[in-house]
């Protein structure tokens, strides 16, 4: 049996900041959302604060991960990353899900209202 042998994909890290800038601009409007529900200034149905609560996991993962491949760039004095495929499909998955569950309703708002 013979290994299929793939190669790493360059990505400019200004690709990375791209894709920071829905998670980080959404992620304080997801803990507003969450705040004022837990205050009682406005009130979710369960399965809209769920979506909310994954919608702030989801987000910080993708932040995390993006800002520590910038910074490891950053360290080394490169403006490019190698990823595997595996990781690059794995960053396209995560930022497509992320930008079209943050786009959707949340109870009877959006985040965009927010």
């Amino acid at each position: 049996m013979s290994e299929e042998k793939t190669e790493d994909v360059k990505i400019g890290v200004h690709i990375l900041n791209t894709l920071l800038g829905p998670p980080k601009l959404y992620r304080p409007r997801i803990d507003s959302l969450i705040g004022d529900h837990y205050s009682g200034a406005y009130s979710l149905d369960d399965m809209s604060l769920t979506s909310l609560l994954e919608l702030k996991i989801s987000s910080n993962i993708l932040v995390n991960y993006i800002e520590d491949l910038c910074e490891q760039a950053y360290e080394a004095e490169v403006d490019v990353v190698w990823l595997n495929p595996d990781e690059v499909a794995m960053l396209a998955s995560l930022s497509r899900s992320f930008i079209l569950a943050a786009s959707g309703p949340i109870g009877n708002t959006t985040l965009l209202e927010n």
